[in-house]
């Protein structure tokens, strides 16, 4: 790499060289004008001047040699100054050319990201669906097919389960005394607690083939599970009729006694109790029978109490008797058969 002051010192050495040699030309014309002057007077006055030609000489090469130095340097200084500004002015460049590239390649990058779950959406029917997608984190949702969001469990038993209630101590417990509208309509938080709709059931469980999962937590005894090889929720004409398959799990198997029922809420009894109104019993809406071996949209214990029979209730037979589950936590999801 060539530098500035390479260019100087190399100048310089050429500057010294011809001055060396013009010097040593003169001096050998005035020692061979001293030998044949034979040291005559006006021989002297030449010799004196060629001696005063000669300083001058060097002083003026001094001065111009300086100058050219100074020259020289301050080219340099300027040089150096106007590729450094040129450095920082490309640099601004440069940095303003990445924020757009940057900027372009992020847009481009959400418009591909929400492309693809457009595509995601259009084609999706479940959870199971978008788990086949690549989609394995649980969380919400949202199903275009049925235009609402849905909360996704993509962890238990494979994943791919759509959770249609969901039960749990939060901050302000939701209240499941609601009405036959409310029901059919869906309420809650998918972020808290909530009902999924019947009528959202009903259209649901009837576009495939499902299997049911209830997972549950006595607040004494720990966890429990019940699985229900079909699940299906029938038309409102039904009253939402509730048809179950086979039971397994680790918990008594208290749902099956519900199969078959249609749905009872306070201001609508579809219920075989015939001396009042299941519903308003037990403070919740259910498929009720001549009431319940399971309560699961019941009243849910801040304080629990066995005593209650309007808190959230699975019936257990556990060391030779019947016994009710209390539960703090509850999530009811579904999920395809496989073909």
């Amino acid at each position: 790499m060539t530098r500035p002051e390479d260019v100087v010192a190399e100048y310089d050495f050429h500057v010294f060289k011809e001055v060396f040699l013009n010097t040593t030309r003169q001096l050998l014309k005035t020692l061979a004008h001293l030998q044949n002057s034979s040291a005559k007077s006006e021989s002297m006055t030449e010799i004196k001047n060629d001696i005063h030609a000669m300083t001058e000489f060097f002083e003026r090469l001094s001065q111009d040699t300086n100058s050219l130095k100074e020259s020289v340097h301050y080219g340099t200084e300027v040089t150096k100054q106007e590729l450094s500004i040129f450095k920082d002015e490309l640099v601004d460049k440069l940095d303003v050319l990445q924020q757009y590239i940057e900027s372009r390649s992020r847009s481009i990058d959400e418009t591909v990201s929400k492309l693809r779950d457009m595509s995601v959406n259009l084609v999706a029917g479940d959870c199971q669906d978008l788990f086949e997608m690549g989609f394995n984190a649980s969380g919400v949702y949202y199903l275009q097919k049925f235009g609402r969001q849905v909360l996704c469990d993509m962890e238990t038993d494979e994943g791919g389960w759509l959770v249609i209630q969901r039960r749990a101590r939060v901050a302000e417990q939701v209240d499941f005394n609601q009405s036959w509208q409310e029901y059919k309509s869906g309420f809650g938080d998918l972020e808290s607690e909530f009902w999924a709709g019947n009528d959202f059931l009903h259209i649901f469980t009837n576009q495939k083939s499902y299997r049911l999962r209830v997972d549950f937590t006595d607040y004494e005894k720990g966890a429990y599970w019940a699985h229900y090889s079909t699940f299906r929720v029938g038309s409102e004409s039904s009253g939402y009729e509730l048809d179950l398959g086979t039971y397994s799990g680790n918990a008594t198997d208290a749902f099956s006694y519900h199969h078959g029922r249609p749905f009872t809420s306070s201001d609508k009894d579809n219920d075989l109790y015939s001396e009042g109104n299941c519903a308003t019993y037990f403070s919740g809406a259910w498929w009720y029978d001549r009431c319940y071996d399971a309560h699961l949209n019941g009243v849910y214990p801040v304080v629990p109490d066995r005593q209650n029979a309007s808190f959230i209730t699975w019936w257990a037979h556990e060391e030779g008797r019947k016994v009710p589950l209390v539960l703090t936590e509850v999530t009811i999801k579904v999920k395809p058969n496989k073909p």
